[in-house]
């Protein structure tokens, strides 16, 4: 799994001539579909944005961009388990079928100003090399999901501050079942509408990348957001199946 080196196009799997062909139109299709259907990485996303999708070969090309200086540091920290996370995602059952036809990702995303970034490939052969993962029994599961909980309370206040948008109300765990509440003040039912749909894809990208293992593991997510009077909102679920 090419996740280090610097040219790792260069070393990315490669269909056989027979197949280069098929790749080359389902990578044109792929970077189509995600160039017209950014989904949560619109212009408008104050978080990140989609600067370019397009395809060279069999290869996608997927440019981002993250907009906020503080959580670029966060993410070249936390860079390996952010490209594991990725790689996951692309070899998810859903996917890895494109993978299998020989198609290849590399994803890029820079800093605000574009003077650094992260980069990733992911091909078929990146999927034989993650770590495997195995269901935990009932008895593990609701400890591991428990120890997820005390940590997302614990990073709460760095991550939620008071006086901020979204504000977190505690995590609970059940039944291997992470249960998130989290409070939006300003939310009125006649006011500016929450693109949930944004919202949601954010929020299972950032678990899925945050908790891949304990997701693999059987630990499941339920996240409520309701407003300052305690008023559903909209909820969420996701398992490793996500992922």
């Amino acid at each position: 799994m090419e996740l280090l080196c610097s040219s790792p196009i260069a070393k990315a799997q490669t269909p056989p001539p027979g197949k280069q062909q098929i790749a080359a139109e389902w990578a044109r299709k792929i970077a189509f579909t995600i160039s017209n259907n950014p989904g949560a990485a619109t212009s408008s996303n104050a978080i990140m944005s989609l600067v370019s999708a397009m395809s060279r070969d069999n290869v996608v090309e997927i440019k981002y961009v993250l907009k906020d200086a503080a959580a670029f540091a966060r993410l070249k920290q936390n860079a390996q388990p952010f490209r594991l996370g990725k790689t996951s995602y692309y070899c998810n059952a859903s996917r890895i079928s494109y993978l299998a036809q020989g198609v290849v990702f590399h994803e890029v995303t820079t800093s605000p100003g574009g003077d650094d970034q992260v980069e990733l490939t992911v091909d078929r052969s990146s999927c034989d090399t993650l770590p495997k993962i195995t269901r935990l029994d009932p008895a593990s599961l609701a400890k591991l999901a428990l120890s997820v909980a005390n940590a997302e309370n614990d990073a709460s206040a760095k991550e939620y501050p008071p006086n901020s948008n979204l504000q977190f109300g505690g995590a609970s765990a059940h039944e291997g079942i992470v249960e998130e509440r989290f409070i939006i003040p300003a939310y009125s039912p006649t006011g500016p509408q929450i693109n949930t749909t944004m919202v949601t894809e954010v929020s299972q990208g950032f678990l899925c990348q945050k908790y891949r293992d304990p997701l693999l593991q059987g630990v499941t997510f339920h996240r409520i957001y309701v407003s300052k009077d305690g008023s559903f909102i909209f909820d969420f679920g996701l398992d490793g199946g996500h992922c």
